[in-house]
């Protein structure tokens, strides 16, 4: 993601991105909750593809991601869910943010 992000390559930051969270979706060992999350995940797919237009968005979910993966790595859970909810809502916050000001609407 860093690589793709200073790059400005939009297409693959959006894989490599959808990639590190299933990666941490599987990592929980609970198909169930895999296959829970990744159909939210792709529900959500058109409004993360505006998200490389978001000045400074790129940048902002790397240092989020790198945060997240210290407290995964220290086995820190409260950290992590605190860590994890805030990227979730602060994220999605900016992308509906940018569609309302682009006046795109939103899909349900």
């Amino acid at each position: 993601m860093a690589k793709h992000g200073g790059r400005h390559d939009a297409k693959r930051w959006l894989i490599t991105h959808e990639q590190w969270h299933q990666l941490i979706f599987r990592a929980s060992g609970n198909q169930y909750l895999t296959r829970l999350l990744l159909e939210i995940w792709h529900r959500g797919t058109f409004r993360r593809i505006a998200a490389p237009n978001v000045p400074g968005h790129m940048d902002r979910r790397l240092r989020e991601h790198q945060a997240l993966l210290a407290a995964l790595e220290k086995r820190d859970a409260v950290l992590a869910e605190r860590l994890w909810r805030d990227h979730i809502l602060v994220a999605g916050k900016e992308i509906i943010g940018y569609l309302e000001a682009a006046q795109i609407p939103r899909k349900v």
